[in-house]
């Protein structure tokens, strides 16, 4: 292990270099390496044409430099492999214009390939993804295949190659061990740097702070895996927001949490659902739920906005990797996200929004084996523009594979509640005082069934 500045470590980097990067949203992302990164390129244009590949993008909701919104120019990267750009806006938008073109993966496959790097096998057969945008069939996707096997479909992800690889951690001791020990989350930063090794990549250690000696009980990457350590510029803080919550949110995640039963293992997804946790403490967790997080983490007040992913409280975290393969079994009881858009299939997408490519992160792992999925949203945008579409722009959850699955599925909106069925939508619950046809239907671009017990029918 040799200690060099940000400077040093970007000039290992040759132009259309692949760069893999570990971080998770807010958490754990190597900003003085992408600082430097992105002035080495404003003035020198090198190095130039890269490859970013990252489980999560980093970002903190917002267009400003923080993630990879810092190497955000056109120019600098190329393309970009990912399960997901919602925190870095910037990003997002260039790949969403084309000016970086994108490999888009769920982020159970993106861990899976990983681990099948490391062992080179260099590829995943998977179901996770099938029907939806990740499928060939579905939209132009260049890199993944169906494939068949005994007699069932699969989908084949490629894998690629690794050139340089970033992480960060919080310390490293004089000998290059690392430790994690008071990181928030514990995300793919060891499949990184095993990775980097399998291709002789050069493995690059953003940390906080350089101690004498890391207990071996408290050492997360050994020393022999590590070439070199950077001191970062940057100290990560974790801020507790104060709880703004508008009361179409609330009445949606109070009436979501009415769907779980009791010893119920649940996932909360970001934005309309993580506030369920608030009112499972508020009610003592009476249910005795088990609430989990795609990160790792296990219990607790969920984080909001730019910190989801943490928890607050949490009782304990295991490897984002190991989650996801728990999502991937039936684990899961009851799986709450939100929902951009619905079609008249009961299909959503939350991934693609016009100019801005988002990606799917744990959402397609989540979905796919929990007995129970309930979406949050709102019945219009802000903006009074339709939510429920008669085609939206990607498919992210098909709702195919779950009657196939025998899914329950359920769509809670601010004022009124629908559920999958074999022939579409069909609307079972509203508010009081609310019109159907001027409320509800007349804000959905496709014929909806109305439950007989909605129109007075026994």
């Amino acid at each position: 292990m040799k200690i060099i500045t940000v400077d040093e470590a970007v000039s290992l980097i040759k132009d259309n270099d692949h760069v893999m990067i570990s971080s998770f949203g807010n958490f754990s992302v190597c900003k003085s390496l992408l600082m430097g990164l992105k002035r080495s390129y404003l003035e020198n244009k090198k190095p130039n044409n890269l490859t970013i590949i990252t489980s999560v993008g980093s970002g903190n909701l917002t267009y400003e430099d923080e993630g990879l919104n810092i190497i955000a120019e056109v120019g600098l990267v190329k393309h970009i492999v990912t399960s997901h750009l919602g925190m870095c806006k910037k990003m997002a938008e260039l790949v969403g214009s084309n000016y970086v073109s994108s490999y888009m993966i769920p982020l159970g496959v993106y861990l899976d390939l990983l681990d099948s790097m490391i062992r080179k096998k260099d590829g995943v057969i998977s179901k996770i993804g099938l029907n939806t945008f990740c499928d060939p069939r579905i939209s132009d996707n260049k890199f993944t295949k169906v494939v068949e096997v005994d007699n069932q479909e699969y989908l084949y992800y490629k894998g690629f190659s690794v050139d340089v690889c970033f992480v960060k951690a919080k310390f490293c001791d004089k000998f290059g061990n690392i430790s994690i020990k008071k990181d928030e989350i514990i995300n793919d930063i060891l499949e990184v740097v095993m990775v980097g090794k399998r291709y002789g990549a050069k493995v690059i250690v953003e940390v906080d702070e350089i101690v004498d000696k890391i207990e071996v009980d408290d050492i997360y990457i050994p020393a022999i895996l590590v070439d070199y350590v950077v001191i970062s510029e940057y100290k990560e803080k974790v801020i507790i927001k104060n709880r703004e919550i508008k009361a179409s949110r609330l009445k949606c995640a109070t009436r979501a949490y009415m769907e779980v039963s009791y010893n119920d293992v649940i996932n909360i997804g970001v934005g309309m659902p993580d506030i369920i946790s608030d009112l499972i403490i508020k009610d003592n967790n009476k249910k005795n739920l088990t609430v989990t997080v795609e990160s790792g983490v296990i219990g607790g007040k969920i984080g909001l906005g730019e910190y989801f992913g943490s928890s607050f409280g949490y009782d304990y975290k295991i490897r984002m990797n190991d989650m996801l393969k728990l999502y991937n079994s039936n684990f899961l009881d009851v799986a709450f996200l939100g929902a951009a858009q619905i079609d008249k299939f009961g299909n959503v997408n939350v991934s693609k929004f016009k100019n801005r490519t988002v990606g799917a992160g744990g959402f397609i792992d989540i979905i796919s084996n929990a007995k129970k999925i309930v979406f949050l949203t709102t019945l219009v945008t802000k903006n009074n523009e339709a939510k429920f579409v008669d085609k939206v722009e990607e498919i992210t959850f098909a709702s195919k594979n779950a009657l196939l699955n025998n899914q329950d599925v359920l769509y809670i909106t601010d004022i009124c509640v629908f559920k999958l069925t074999n022939n579409g939508l069909e609307l079972i619950e509203v508010d009081n005082d609310v019109d159907i046809n001027n409320d509800i239907l007349k804000y959905i671009e496709f014929d909806v069934k109305v439950s007989n017990c909605l129109k007075g029918e026994k």
